[in-house]
């Protein structure tokens, strides 16, 4: 029970009892809840995108409920997603993109990266079909927690930053737990013939690749900021696959 709420309280800003520092061991272990934990944020996205339905027309529904969603991560992935723009982008030296990655400044590729992020966002949204919107959502949210897994299983660019300590802590079981919790999500999504929900989660998977090739040949490995960038990247891609006409 400490792990889910220590996973929480670390992705959401969902109040949970308090449950002291992130230790590395604790945070790593609290990754097998990291599915669950975007289920949950993906559920509240969608329970407000159909509430929301009911008063405002459909643009506004989409950016109310980006917005909802921001809230809920406490914008931590989009951080991650606009100083991984800013790192990985310009043409520099190793060391150089490591320091603009510790930067707390914003410079015009996080800028620019931030902002298509969110359209993007808001557009699919407003794009998705109705019927989608419960599997969608959910499925989104939990694959880009998923990534988040995923990532804590590669080399550490750098020691000590908050993706390394999520590293030192995971334990097997806690990576095969999430990996049981996102088969469980797609094999529900499957059932009731939302079968693009393998898709989605394969071309989510192919994204996280390219993030994880290229962050390695450019910093040696992985760092917090492209945790975000991977969950943020993954949530688009599997939005997108549901939106696509030919389903």
């Amino acid at each position: 029970m400490k792990s889910l709420l220590i996973a929480i309280g670390f992705l959401t800003t969902i109040p949970v009892p308090q449950i002291g520092e992130y230790e590395p061991d604790a945070l790593g272990r609290s990754t097998a809840w990291f599915p669950i934990v975007g289920l949950l944020i993906g559920g509240l996205v969608g329970g407000a995108y159909y509430g929301l339905g009911f008063i405002l027309p459909a643009p506004l529904v989409a950016v109310f409920a980006t917005i909802v969603w921001v809230a809920l991560s406490g914008g931590l992935h989009l951080d991650g997603l606009a100083d991984s723009f800013d790192g990985l982008l310009p043409a520099v030296s190793r060391e150089k993109r490591l320091s603009i990655l510790k930067d707390v400044h914003l410079g015009a590729f996080g800028v620019i990266g931030l902002v298509l992020a969110l359209l993007a966002k808001v557009v699919l949204l407003f794009s998705l079909p109705k019927e989608q919107l419960f599997f969608a959502i959910p499925l989104a949210a939990a694959t880009g927690r998923w990534a988040l897994v995923l990532a804590a299983l590669q080399p550490s660019a750098r020691p000590g930053g908050l993706g390394d300590m999520t590293k030192q802590g995971m334990r097997k079981s806690s990576w095969l737990l999430a990996a049981l919790q996102m088969l469980v999500m797609l094999a529900v999504a499957v059932y009731f013939g939302r079968w693009q929900a393998l898709i989605a989660f394969g071309v989510a998977h192919l994204l996280i690749l390219w993030v994880f090739v290229s962050a390695s040949k450019k910093l040696g490995g992985l760092t917090g900021d492209i945790f975000g960038l991977c969950a943020e990247l993954s949530e688009l891609a599997v939005l997108t696959v549901f939106c696509l006409t030919v389903f």
